[in-house]
């Protein structure tokens, strides 16, 4: 019998929090990072994000993580973690419009997710109450992208699923 799992999202408000600021801060451009944190089994725990660097390529429209300090940092975390963090996802804002991702940002979810062998998710921030989240799973021949809806808003972490 085939059962479907439902991927679960944790992520510490103190994480969103500094999402938001970022997103602040670099209006009316895009920002953004990745997402590190665990994966437990189809479930992932969000403990961290890496920002925008120096090198990165931030427009009103998109945003390209181009700096090297984001390995760096992924790296240092996994080995100071032993490695149980890694990447999970990425996010970025939209300074303007709605949290739907773009055909580019479905795109690059899916490279990233076969780049390393895992579903991956995309937070966008565009400034509604709450962020966006998307999970995408790469298949042999299909990915497939999906919205998470809140499940759970407690005081430190926010839960999304599907």
């Amino acid at each position: 019998m085939h059962t479907s799992l439902r991927p679960t999202v944790v992520i510490p408000r103190a994480v969103v929090d500094r999402i938001r600021a970022q997103r602040l801060r670099r209006l009316p451009a895009e920002t953004g990072g990745f997402l590190l944190g665990m994966r437990r089994g189809h479930h992932l725990e969000i403990t961290g994000a890496t920002e925008q660097q120096a090198q990165d390529v931030a427009t009103a429209y998109t945003f390209e993580r181009r700096d090297p300090a984001h390995a760096r940092a992924i790296e240092s975390e996994w080995r100071r973690s032993k490695a149980l963090i890694t990447v999970l996802g990425d996010w970025h804002t939209h300074p303007y419009g709605s949290g739907d991702p773009s055909g580019m940002d479905k795109k690059a979810w899916r490279t990233l997710a076969r780049a390393v062998a895992q579903p991956v998710i995309g937070l966008i921030d565009a400034g509604t109450p709450l962020p966006t989240f998307f999970y995408t799973r790469e298949k042999t021949l299909f990915a497939s992208t999906f919205k998470l809806d809140v499940i759970s808003e407690e005081a430190a972490d926010l839960a999304y699923s599907r």
